[in-house]
């Protein structure tokens, strides 16, 4: 089984071929469920595969309760008073111009109370995948949690933001798979080398780091050499 605690958002995209400076530009606008944990959670295969997840209780969140989060493997901690987060993006010719993530609702929900709910139904030998939407001591407590179970912890990075804010809390990985921006702001150096690298995974007792780099395909090291 692999249970993925991750934000559930709802995607806000523009898309244009360039946009006007300083003004409204005219594009099409799509509005669909997204967030990392849910699309990392809808590609995997019904009946291996568990969300845990956090919403509001506003007109928004009661929409993608029923059309995201409706299946039995999904857990749910509704707040009152609050809405969904959003992800909103500005896409230039099929690349990302500028996006912001409001993630508040999903980071306040996931204590130490509610992630020792979810992690009650996690045996040895089973995946946890953490997106870096949960804060650095929610994931600091996954870390330790999962480790007293016996599970092996996956960290989406997300983002070189959030990816510089969980450096802190990140320990005991299983595996990573940070892009060279986001690998530089988990070790907190700029385009770190294979020894910098190295040095950190066996600091942090991470296990593997699949490296992504776009086109150019990929670097996979495990447990501090590297592999491909």
């Amino acid at each position: 089984m692999i249970h993925v605690l991750g934000a559930v958002l709802l995607d806000v995209i523009a898309s244009r071929d360039r946009f006007t400076p300083g003004s409204s530009s005219i594009a099409p606008i799509a509005i669909r469920p997204g967030g990392v944990g849910y699309n990392i959670y809808r590609s995997l295969e019904p009946g291996a595969r568990r969300l845990v997840t956090a919403v509001g209780d506003g007109p928004f969140s009661a929409h993608l309760r029923r059309v995201a989060l409706a299946e039995p493997d999904v857990l749910v901690r509704t707040l009152p008073g609050r809405e969904v987060g959003l992800y909103l993006a500005f896409m230039e010719r099929g690349q990302l111009l500028y996006g912001a993530t409001d993630a508040g609702t999903f980071e306040a929900g996931m204590d130490e109370a509610f992630l020792a709910e979810a992690l009650a139904g996690v045996a040895p030998g089973e995946l946890v995948v953490a997106d870096a939407n949960l804060l650095p001591a929610a994931l600091a407590h996954l870390a330790r949690a999962a480790r007293a179970r016996g599970a092996w912890l996956v960290f989406e990075p997300v983002s070189v933001d959030k990816s510089e804010r969980a450096r802190p809390a990140l320990r005991d990985l299983f595996l990573t798979t940070p892009t060279e921006e986001e690998l530089a702001a988990l070790l907190g150096e700029p385009a770190p080398g294979d020894a910098a690298i190295a040095a950190w995974m066996r600091e942090q007792r991470v296990e593997h780091v699949v490296l992504t780099r776009g086109r150019r395909g990929l670097r996979w090291f495990h447990a501090g050499g590297l592999l491909a």
